[in-house]
């Protein structure tokens, strides 16, 4: 019985197929399992995909459970929500512990599904020394720290039920006594694990508003440099532009990294430039969260002539010491250049120095700008054009698709 065993298995190793079990009288093979496996994502790359990210759908985003000992008193509630930290969305677990009790150790965990066996399921272990104890501990985990597979609706660990797990160790003040504690297995979300004794909860990941665009082409080895205008004409009532038209611009620049970035494989690098009659570097090569935040956070100048010429080359300085196989150099603007180097040939120039040092120059204009410049000055020989300057990001489906087309 062993030898016609193991004469199957070298039969079946010989083809790379390796028979391992049976669903509906096929069998299923090593590979599609591996197949399988790799369509798990980390659950932080689908919920990038979204603004809002939520448990439950709450109005306040959190989902609380009393910590109870078996078959013993309630000493203290957990509740937990969704936060972010710099550039990841966590778990956020905030532990509290009723009068007379203490937290020697508090654990935490996540996972995609509660129907996955688990002997230890918790990524976020904190332990406090003797006289040390805690009345409330906050612990986190990250949406990056587990997989899901992508499922019918592409979604993966987003708008589903995950598995959330928690365990304190109590200590009764007056006596020392320590207990165990977990979420109230008498929820009907919540169930006692057997052997290892923990408990873990199911609680539906809502992931809201639109889902953000992504480029169509994979975008692994790529820096971006974005200039954008701060000129007079696109601020000032009095030359047509407004303060809603310049926060619209920065709106579209914070919308293209977050989408871009949800389509990468992996961490790529912003960096930031505003140019009217000089240009100035914003910030560096830098992550997603971090350009982000400063493109939320800069202020409305008070806008002067246009430099297109200084904001193709301090683009340019940004993006020079990256070693990235792709480095896109995107310049928006809503006007005509009327300071430093003016004339079409001589920005032509500067463009073309650009791109022959390997850099993709995409263009965008809005209100006054001129199409033949923008065509001269891209790598395409097209450009973008918004239709609205109180609605920038109505072109982000055009900008993802231009990287996608040009890079």
């Amino acid at each position: 019985m062993k030898t016609r065993t193991l004469v199957i298995l070298l039969l079946l190793a010989a083809h790379n197929v390796i028979a391992v079990g049976s669903h509906g009288g096929r069998n299923v093979s090593l590979s599609a399992l591996e197949n399988s496996r790799m369509e798990r994502q980390k659950c932080d790359r689908f919920a990038s995909k979204f603004r809002k990210v939520s448990l439950d759908g709450n109005s306040n985003g959190r989902v609380c459970h009393p910590l109870k000992v078996k078959k013993g008193p309630t000493v203290g509630k957990v509740c937990a929500g969704v936060k972010e930290r710099g550039p990841r969305r966590c778990l956020n677990f905030i532990a509290t512990a009723d009068f007379g009790y203490k937290f020697k150790v508090v654990k935490a965990g996540a996972s995609q599904s509660c129907n996955e066996k688990a002997r230890f399921p918790f990524q976020s272990v904190i332990r406090y020394p003797e006289g040390k104890l805690v009345k409330k501990e906050v612990s986190n985990v990250c949406l990056d720290e587990f997989s899901a597979p992508k499922g019918s609706s592409g979604d993966g660990c987003c708008n589903s039920s995950i598995c959330i797990a928690f365990k304190v160790v109590a200590v009764k003040t007056s006596t020392g006594k320590e207990r165990f504690a977990y979420p109230d297995e008498k929820n009907d979300l919540c169930r006692l694990n057997k052997g290892y004794p923990f408990v873990r909860c199911k609680v539906d990941l809502i992931c809201r508003s639109e889902a953000v665009p992504t480029p169509s082409c994979e975008l692994n080895k790529a820096d971006f440099c974005f200039a954008y205008d701060a000129s007079g004409s696109l601020i000032n009532p009095s030359s047509g532009g407004s303060t809603a038209a310049f926060l619209s611009q920065l709106e579209f620049i914070d919308k293209s990294i977050r989408s871009i970035q949800a389509g990468a494989g992996k961490a790529l690098g912003y960096g930031i430039v505003e140019f009217s009659s000089s240009a100035t570097i914003k910030t560096s090569l830098s992550n997603a969260q971090m350009a982000r935040n400063i493109v939320q956070n800069i202020p409305v100048p008070v806008g002067a002539a246009t430099n297109i010429g200084a904001a193709l080359q301090v683009c340019n300085s940004v993006l020079s010491p990256s070693s990235r196989r792709t480095r896109v150099l995107v310049l928006i603007t809503d006007g005509l250049p009327s300071a430093g180097v003016t004339s079409s040939s001589g920005l032509d120039s500067i463009a073309n120095s650009i791109k022959a040092s390997g850099v993709t120059i995409i263009t965008v204009g809005a209100g006054g700008f001129s199409p033949s410049l923008l065509s001269l000055l891209s790598s395409s020989g097209k450009f973008i054009e918004v239709d609205d300057i109180l609605q920038f990001s109505g072109s982000l489906v055009d900008l993802l698709d231009e990287i996608c087309e040009d890079t």
